[in-house]
């Protein structure tokens, strides 16, 4: 939970990103599933945040951050990824 250079990136205090972390009951905020403060894990908290804007949006689960990015935070493109996916179910 380093907050060198953090708070200025997303906009969030260690006071906000504890708040959030209580308002969520841990969980992040996509998947649901309980988080850890264990960087190394796949199920670490991270702030996700507009890159555009520098503004923290919700504690996401590391797979979640990811997922998000490598949309590039692209609504639209999600939901034809989500749509090509219902396409494809057995």
């Amino acid at each position: 939970w380093s907050d060198s250079s953090s708070e200025y990136f997303t906009g969030w205090s260690r006071l906000q990103k504890e708040a959030a972390w209580e308002t969520q009951k841990g969980q992040c905020a996509i998947c649901g599933i309980h988080m850890t403060r264990d960087r190394r894990l796949k199920t670490s908290m991270h702030r996700d945040h507009c890159h555009g804007m520098n503004k923290t949006r919700a504690l996401l689960c590391s797979e979640c951050n990811q997922a998000i990015g490598k949309f590039r935070d692209d609504p639209n493109l999600l939901d034809r990824a989500a749509a090509y996916l219902r396409h494809h179910q057995p």
